[in-house]
């Protein structure tokens, strides 16, 4: 049982080490509650950049709703609850 613990929280690892660095950023105001609006104001980018690495971070993942995204970031210690 350890032991398939062990292996799940390594692919998470390997998941997560598959995200860009702005990826990461953009999924951590996510997980925050910040719109797509407020996240390209914060990092200087345009709306649709956000969008783009909003989908690309689901499909990495293989997650489909913001609240998956907001659970998986809880998980990994992305974020603070």
């Amino acid at each position: 049982m350890m032991e398939t613990v062990r292996q799940t929280r390594a692919g998470q690892a390997t998941v997560r080490s598959h995200l860009g660095g702005r990826e990461e950023q953009v999924l951590r105001l996510i997980a925050d509650g910040f719109s797509s609006k407020e996240i390209a104001r914060n990092l200087q980018i345009a709306p649709s950049t956000v969008e783009v690495h909003r989908r690309n971070i689901m499909r990495k993942v293989g997650l489909h709703k913001v609240a998956d995204l907001t659970r998986y970031a809880i998980r990994n210690q992305m974020v603070s609850v």
